[in-house]
């Protein structure tokens, strides 16, 4: 009788370190693993890869874009955007501008090579237009070739949404 006691309480014991070497090794398990010194996304063909990251803060992470077209990067909660100029040219010939997440400063499109000429070469900038559809046409192709005077090559032209016309309308 006191050698199976011994037997299931030896049993009991092996079993018992199993399951916590198992449970500590699991991926739901409360060890951390080491944060990677830096991370890296790749866009190729409108897709990011990996889908999620996260990285503690300080972590550098290195974005590849691999499309033919230019990609900008925000946060989801708008803690951090990438180093953009953005153009938002309403109807009326105002034009909206900001530097990254400056905050936005009025001209009005005949203006806008005063805002292009502090950037004139710079290839790392990437310049976005948002033109209202009931601006000029004439507006955006003198935006465009105000971008090649200056020698900023990397820009994008898009429609200005509702919501981004209602951002500066009033200031």
């Amino acid at each position: 009788m006191i050698r199976k006691s011994v037997c299931i309480v030896g049993l009991f014991g092996i079993v018992m370190i199993a399951t916590l070497l198992l449970s500590a090794a699991s991926p739901g398990s409360s060890a951390k693993s080491p944060q990677p010194a830096s991370a890296e996304v790749k866009v190729d063909n409108f897709r990011f890869g990996p889908t999620t990251l996260t990285v503690a803060v300080g972590t550098p992470v290195t974005w590849t874009n691999r499309d033919d077209i230019h990609h900008t990067v925000v946060s989801t909660d708008k803690v951090f955007k990438s180093k953009v100029l953005e153009v938002r040219v309403l109807p009326d010939d105002r034009a909206y501008w900001r530097n990254a997440d400056d905050p936005w400063a009025r001209t009005d499109v005949k203006m806008l090579t005063t805002v292009f000429q502090p950037y004139k070469g710079n290839k790392e900038k990437i310049v976005i237009v948002r033109i209202d559809r009931d601006a000029k046409f004439a507006n955006m192709v003198n935006i465009i070739d105000e971008l090649d005077l200056v020698s900023l090559t990397r820009f994008s032209l898009q429609t200005l949404t509702p919501e981004e016309k209602k951002e500066v309308e009033p200031l």
